[in-house]
């Protein structure tokens, strides 16, 4: 009897046992059954579709994994920083949120999904590749954080809220997520891109009305073909700012007036600072080039023992604010152009080359006796055009003396 007891305990413990940890057991190996997951990386979906969970630790989204799947709604986790080509490609996803975590958002992820409506960029995502949700057909709201630096129409060719986007917005310059200029809706003529526009995409692409481009010194970026088919635009203005030009800007026979296989003849001009991306992006890409901006510090030179006086001139294509001076590293002041004088000779020379008010282009200015101390001294300017361009002079040294 006593041992009868015994075996109906250790028998009831080992049914407890079971009905508590069959449940916990069975979730599991479902999880490890639907997703693919080496190192982070989440390689394969086995899946029956439906609304799916993407599993905390997974920090990649590889290329094609969900592609065809019957999915109709994802839970993209906090981990996941990247999102593969194709990854939701030509799935039934009908809205999607994608976290600040993911940094970039790869070629065609979600192309081809015809029944996505909603799609919401969380602030942290960088960069929205070409095609990303091309041809969603019903797509009608999007929304794009500050944070996407990198953003080009064809991520949304074939979708109806590009189209609706461009129409709706007030201003000539369509403008996109980190101030991202993504269309141009004006007249043409003499273009001057407002301040603040940090990337210029492709466009200007088959604009046969502009005849000339001004960047502001915010812009950082300018993409392919960013003035392709152009044909009767003339001069581009670069400044120092632009640290990145992608490749070809005027990649055509009637921008540039020649054929690629053959020695370049351009007729477009690039306006830039001597060494900078504007020199050799317009080497580059066959284009004549021309600083900005140019200057000469004619004096001081030599011994002083009484009152120094600075002079040169400064001219350009911008029209010159001011000059400020600079002995050894340190401002003294500034000579605004409304005390500029004549400097015929730099009209004679510069006459034809696009730079305005020549005939005013001469500066000088006044240090006074006692304000520097005796010995060696070095002394540089800086030219500010009107659109805040900085030219520097090159170094000049001098000496006081007693």
């Amino acid at each position: 009897m006593e041992l009868k007891r015994i075996i109906s305990v250790v028998l009831s413990a080992t049914v407890s046992i079971i009905v508590f940890a069959l449940p916990v057991r069975a979730v599991t190996l479902k999880s490890s059954n639907n997703f693919v997951i080496k190192n982070g990386v989440l390689t394969g979906y086995n899946g029956a579709g439906g609304a799916i969970a993407i599993p905390n630790g997974v920090k990649s989204i590889s290329n094609g994994v969900f592609e065809d799947k019957n999915i109709t709604s994802v839970n993209i986790s906090s981990s996941v920083t990247d999102i593969g080509m194709g990854a939701f490609m030509d799935t039934n996803l009908t809205s999607v949120t994608i976290p600040g975590s993911v940094k970039d958002i790869e070629e065609g992820a979600f192309e081809d999904c015809a029944s996505l409506t909603t799609v919401s960029i969380q602030s942290g995502v960088k960069e929205i590749d070409p095609f990303a949700f091309q041809n969603c057909s019903n797509l009608m709201s999007v929304t794009v954080p500050k944070s996407v630096t990198l953003f080009v129409l064809e991520a949304f060719d074939g979708t109806p809220w590009i189209e609706n986007y461009i129409d709706d917005c007030q201003s000539d310059f369509v403008e996109v997520g980190n101030n991202i200029l993504i269309d141009y809706k004006g007249s043409g003529g003499n273009v001057v891109i407002p301040n603040g526009v940090t990337d210029i995409g492709t466009v200007f692409e088959y604009n046969t009305t502009i005849k000339s481009v001004t960047i502001p010194s915010s812009v950082k970026i300018l993409d392919n073909f960013a003035f392709c088919h152009c044909p009767n635009l003339k001069s581009v203005e670069i400044p120092s700012s632009v640290t990145i030009i992608c490749g070809d800007l005027f990649d055509d026979s009637d921008t540039l007036g020649y054929d690629k296989s053959e020695p370049a003849t351009g007729t477009v001009t690039v306006y830039g600072n001597a060494g900078s991306e504007a020199q050799s992006g317009a080497k580059e890409n066959g284009a004549k080039f021309k600083p900005i901006s140019n200057m000469c510090l004619d004096k001081p030179s030599g011994t002083y023992t009484g009152n120094i006086t600075v002079s040169g001139w400064a001219i350009s294509v911008n029209g010159v604010s001011r000059v400020d001076i600079y002995v050894d590293g340190k401002g003294l002041g500034s000579v605004p152009h409304s005390k500029f004088t004549e400097r015929t000779d730099i009209e004679r020379i510069f006459g034809a080359q696009g730079y305005t008010d020549l005939n005013h282009s001469g500066f000088s200015y006044s240090i006074s006796k006692g304000k520097l101390k005796n010995g060696n001294h070095t002394i540089r300017a800086a030219v500010i055009d009107n659109q805040g361009n900085v030219l520097w002079s090159s170094q000049k040294a001098f000496t006081v003396k007693a």
